[in-house]
């Protein structure tokens, strides 16, 4: 017997304790491969906690998605609806200067659901969402996560510059990707 298809939906403020722990799950699965350090620890903490994923959820500039099978949550899509790329912290390619942006903030797929088309629905849908109101939706990848990589540029991103995230003074290298709307 198969599972049933997941749906893909707008958050409500009830999924804010489930966003907080699957952002959670995924942040650190991904990116804690050395084990959890006190920057590591506080920037959980502060980042997925269930009152700031509330916010985030009534946050008119933000629409997150998410998918779930039977009331569970298997990932969720971030959309930032004005958030244009800040250019004196990033290193980027020729762009049109009235080119209206919006950005992936974060695409999370439990890990036990990756492959399943879960990470391509959410895309999709934010593509979808971002249509008719912006030209481009650009994200920023870590240069170590290269599965994500691979699957933005499978989706028609292209890579259009470099920027850095840092965490208590540790800068880390990211892609910055962006896909354009066809016209």
């Amino acid at each position: 017997m198969s599972n049933p298809p997941f749906t893909i939906r707008l958050a409500t403020p009830e999924d804010a304790i489930r966003l907080s722990a699957l952002g959670t799950h995924v942040w650190l699965h991904t990116y804690a491969k050395n084990g959890i350090s006190d920057p590591i620890a506080r920037y959980i903490l502060q980042e997925f906690n269930v009152a700031k994923m509330g916010a985030l959820i009534a946050d008119h500039t933000q629409r997150i998605l998410v998918a779930e099978q039977h009331e569970n949550l298997l990932g969720y899509a971030t959309l930032h609806m004005e958030h244009p790329i800040d250019q004196p912290t990033a290193q980027f390619t020729d762009q049109p200067a009235d080119q209206r942006r919006a950005k992936l903030e974060t695409l999370y797929v439990q890990e036990h659901f990756t492959g399943k088309g879960i990470g391509k629905a959410l895309l999709q849908s934010a593509l979808q969402a971002m249509a008719g109101k912006f030209d481009t939706l650009w994200l920023m990848a870590n240069v170590q996560n290269q599965r994500a990589i691979d699957f933005y540029l499978a989706m028609g991103f292209v890579e259009e510059g470099i920027t850095y995230f840092e965490l208590e003074g540790s800068q880390h290298k990211n892609l910055v990707l962006a896909y354009t709307a066809k016209t």
